[in-house]
C-alpha cells in the first residue's frame, strides 16, 4: 500500500476516480434506521478526523454493513482506500466539509497504530459576537461536550 497520505481539506471532487489513501481516526459512529421501512437493514454514518484537526463525514451503506460494522471502533486510527466521494448535500450535515466519504465494496479499511498525531476531537470556539452576527444554519449539527 502507498504510503503517502490525503489530508481530510485536500479531498474533492478531482480525486473521484483515483485510489486515495487517507489515515484518520473515527471519532463517532452510529446507526440510522431505514427511514423507508424497518425491515430494511440500517445505515452506518461516521465523523473521521485527521492529522490537521480536520473532519468530514462518512457512511457505509446497509447493503455493505456486515462487510465493516465489526471493525469500525469509535476511537481507532484507520487506513481507508477505495471510497467514494459525494457531496455533503445531507439536509442535516455533522461537518462542514464539502464532500463525505462512501464506502464500497471495494474499499479497504485496515487498523493502523494509535498515531497521536492525530487528535481524539477538536473544538471550534467562536466568539459570542461572531456566533450572533451569523446567519443561523439550521442544517448543521452541533451538540453539547459531554
Amino acid at each position: 500500500m502507498d504510503t503517502s497520505f490525503v489530508t481530510i481539506r485536500n479531498v474533492c471532487d478531482s480525486n473521484c476516480g483515483k485510489s486515495l489513501n487517507l489515515r484518520m481516526r473515527l471519532i463517532r459512529n452510529w446507526k440510522v434506521p431505514s427511514v423507508v421501512d424497518r425491515k430494511y437493514k440500517a445505515s452506518i454514518e461516521l465523523v473521521f478526523i485527521d492529522s490537521e484537526g480536520d473532519r468530514i463525514s462518512a457512511m457505509v451503506r446497509p447493503f455493505h454493513v456486515r462487510q465493516f460494522d465489526s471493525i469500525l471502533n469509535d476511537g481507532q486510527v484507520y487506513i481507508i482506500s477505495n471510497v467514494a466521494i459525494t457531496p455533503n448535500d445531507m439536509k442535516f450535515k455533522t461537518t462542514s466539509h464539502k464532500y463525505r466519504l462512501i464506502f464500497k465494496r471495494e474499499t479497504t479499511i485496515q487498523a493502523s497504530i494509535d498515531d497521536m498525531s492525530i487528535p481524539k476531537e477538536t473544538f471550534h470556539v467562536l466568539p459570542t459576537s461572531k456566533i450572533l452576527s451569523e446567519t443561523r444554519d439550521d442544517a448543521f449539527l452541533i451538540g453539547n461536550i459531554n
